[in-house]
């Protein structure tokens, strides 16, 4: 049991960054998230004008009708798809705010998780070591003395960025510098 309790040590400290990566890689989600912002807003915003559109169609349709030129089927029949349609961009709208948020939030938890780890794994006991296994990995087998992992993404990424220095995905860290023949 201790054996295999090392193992895990190991394992969790595949995904340690340090303090430069983990500040590296803050400011390339910190850029992601003005990027995504800027794409947030500029849905919210056409989903604002769509809405704003829709309704101004429910309000002639509605004076139409007032004045006789609708039918009751017609304006109960469209009235309900143009309700359907306020209804589904007020739903799109809030899935692009709470995305939005999301994002620097779970980045920042996943970043601070991966420089505590190690620590915290070796100062817990085993009900929170397996839970915070669970949140690492997917997939476990042990076989002969060896201990094989499948990580949960995104800890794939800070593993293999550990293993082979590879943290921009292959990208050189300067694409504007000449490379030398």
């Amino acid at each position: 049991e201790e054996d295999l309790s090392q193992l895990f040590a190991d394992v969790v400290r595949r995904i340690e960054i340090t303090a430069e990566v983990a500040d590296w890689i803050a400011e390339a989600l910190r850029e992601s998230q003005d990027d995504k912002e800027r794409f947030h807003r500029g849905a919210v915003l056409r989903l604002q004008q769509q809405y704003i559109a829709v309704q101004a169609k429910i309000d002639r349709a509605y004076e139409d009708r007032l004045a006789g030129r609708v039918s009751d089927d017609l304006w109960q029949r469209k009235s309900k798809e143009w309700e359907q349609e306020l209804a589904d961009i007020r739903r799109d709208t809030a899935l692009h705010e709470s995305a939005s948020h999301d994002y620097m939030t779970k980045g920042s938890k996943i970043l601070e998780l991966a420089q505590t780890a190690p620590a915290q794994f070796l100062t817990q006991n085993a009900a929170e070591q397996a839970r915070l296994l669970k949140t690492l990995l997917s997939n476990c087998t042990f076989d002969r003395g060896s201990l094989s992992v499948t990580w949960v993404k995104p800890f794939d990424l800070l593993a293999r960025g550990n293993e082979n220095g590879d943290w921009l995905g292959r990208r050189d860290s300067n694409p504007n510098k000449q490379s030398q023949s």
